[in-house]
């Protein structure tokens, strides 16, 4: 999948994200075997960990009641003026 998408790119790095429910929900694909695969192909993997995950809920929360617009995929919320 990603050394596909990689080899259309005639560049010397590509990179892309990926959430753990992306590939278990979504894709139905372990996540630990795609990230050895990954690392077996000599991907670099870069892990980001958010730190105050109280704060994400909460923001989450107050987005849902307010009833914004929010794109599951790109993980953002659409403010409509």
């Amino acid at each position: 999948m990603s050394k596909a998408r990689a080899a259309r790119i005639q560049e010397n790095t590509y990179g892309f994200k990926v959430k753990i429910y992306q590939l278990t929900d979504d894709q139905k694909i372990d996540p630990h075997s795609f990230l050895t695969q990954l690392h077996n192909q000599e991907w670099k993997i870069i892990y980001l960990k958010r730190l105050n995950a109280l704060r994400q809920s909460l923001s989450m929360l107050i987005a849902i009641n307010l009833k914004f617009p929010f794109d599951k995929s790109l993980h953002r919320m659409h403010i409509l003026a």
